[in-house]
């Protein structure tokens, strides 16, 4: 009886020293930046576009959000996508051992005259400070695809 005791109390103590990593953590935080470059954007026509977006980075290192922002031409139709519905959440995962964590942007939308697109994006967050994107998301008429990378106006290191 007794060993048995000691063998679940043993697992315990083994199971409980395990942790889950720990989130990525951006610094500094809190602060505010400029996400800046140029993004492909698909869904009825494939346009590059120069995206500028304002995001911010919450005291705990890994949670933030994106709350404004703008496309631009490249390409003349980028006039005519406007981001909206901001702000949008940004949630940084666990980095990986060259220090790249995964980033998702939830509540990301856009409208033009080809159709609407809403979703989360997913992507890479890495020092510093530049957020990889490439994914897909839902949109009406068809999905939309976005690919490029965003630049912060500040360093930002990721670990």
């Amino acid at each position: 009886m007794y060993k048995k005791i000691a063998a679940v109390s043993a697992a315990l103590l083994v199971a409980a020293s395990f942790s889950a990593p720990a989130f990525a953590h951006v610094s500094p935080a809190p602060t505010t930046v400029s996400l800046d470059g140029f993004l492909n954007l698909s869904q009825t026509l494939n346009i590059n576009c120069a995206a500028s977006l304002t995001l911010t980075i919450n005291a705990d290192g890994h949670t933030g959000s994106i709350t404004g922002g703008s496309i631009d031409p490249g390409d003349w139709q980028c006039a005519l996508v406007n981001p909206s519905n901001f702000p949008w959440a940004v949630t940084i995962g666990h980095a990986d051992a060259n220090g790249d964590a995964p980033v998702t942007i939830s509540g990301l939308s856009s409208t033009s005259i080809a159709g609407d697109c809403s979703g989360n994006v997913s992507g890479t967050i890495s020092s510093p400070g530049v957020i990889v994107l490439d994914d897909t998301i839902p949109g009406v008429p068809g999905p939309c695809h976005i690919s490029g990378a965003l630049v912060s106006s500040s360093s930002l290191t990721v670990s």
